[in-house]
Order: structure tokens, then sequence, then C-alpha cells
């Protein structure tokens, strides 16, 4: 079983990432920026954002199920729209 994590650089996702790895679950993760964190887990990294489709498409391609853990972290004046795309 293969399984995606969007939000993998952050700490709900890293710990479901390792935790999958752990029960032998194949995961595919998506990263926004190198986090050393994620160094030591063997899990492929799809490098994008979570609002590119080309980015999403590489990481749901060959997936059985998705972890949708991404999300925006702080508020600003412009946000609304973001928020709504991740």
């Amino acid at each position: 079983m293969t399984v995606a994590v969007t939000g993998a650089n952050g700490h709900i996702g890293n710990n479901l990432c390792r935790a999958l790895i752990n029960k032998g679950i194949k995961v595919k993760a998506l990263v926004n920026k190198n986090d050393y964190s994620l160094n030591n887990l063997e899990l492929i990294k799809v490098s994008g954002s979570i609002t590119n489709k080309q980015s999403l498409s590489n990481l749901f391609k060959d997936v059985d199920y998705v972890f949708h853990l991404a999300a925006i972290i702080s508020i600003g004046k412009n946000s609304k729209e973001n928020i709504f795309k991740v």
C-alpha cells in the first residue's frame, strides 16, 4: 500500500509519516522546502506546492490513500483566497 501525505513538513504530518513507515507502509510526502526532519525517513519526497496541480498530480500518482494535512498557519490580509486553495 502507498499513501500520500500533504503537510509532511508540519508536526502532525511528520509524525504521521513516521508512524506509517513504522507499520511498513510506503509514503509519498509533498514537501515545499527541504526539511532535515524528513531526511532520515524512508519515504518518497515530492517537491512542490499544495496549490500547484502538477505537484499534486505527481504526488497522487500510484497511491491508494491520501492524508491531507497541509494548512495555512498564518492569517493575513489576503489569506482568505489562499486558505480556500489549500
